[in-house]
This record gives structure tokens, C-alpha cells and sequence, in this order.
């Protein structure tokens, strides 16, 4: 029962990892989840929602934050 526990585990997280990520700065970032083959066997997918989000922020005193509220 606790391996199909931690194999149900680690299938979702592999799940949330791109097979390709092109960055192109900042604010630009795209990622691929599934191949084109993947796409024309078993049609478009959804968008992923993200396991967790962080927002980068600056404090009053300039220093650097985050916050997980977002």
C-alpha cells in the first residue's frame, strides 16, 4: 500500500515537469508538457494549474520578499 502511495506521489510531480522550457526573459516563459504526438493520439490539453505560486516582491526597506498569498 506505501508504494503505490509514493508511486501515485511521484507520478504527480513528474506530471507538473515541462519536457521542454523556453525562457525568453522574465516575463516570457513557455513550457511543454506534452509532444506533438501526445497532442494528435489524444487531442489539445488543458493548461496545468501550478502546484504552488510565488510573488516576488520589494519591502518598504528594499529588501527582497515573497509571498505565497497570490
Amino acid at each position: 500500500m506505501t508504494k503505490n502511495s509514493v508511486k501515485k506521489f511521484v507520478n504527480a510531480i513528474c506530471d507538473f515537469v515541462p519536457i521542454s522550457c523556453d525562457v525568453v526573459d522574465s516575463f516570457n516563459v513557455k513550457n511543454v508538457f506534452y509532444s506533438e504526438d501526445y497532442i494528435k493520439k489524444n487531442g489539445p490539453q488543458k493548461e496545468k494549474t501550478p502546484l504552488f505560486t510565488i510573488e516576488l516582491t520589494v519591502g518598504e526597506d528594499r529588501t527582497p520578499a515573497y509571498s505565497t498569498s497570490a
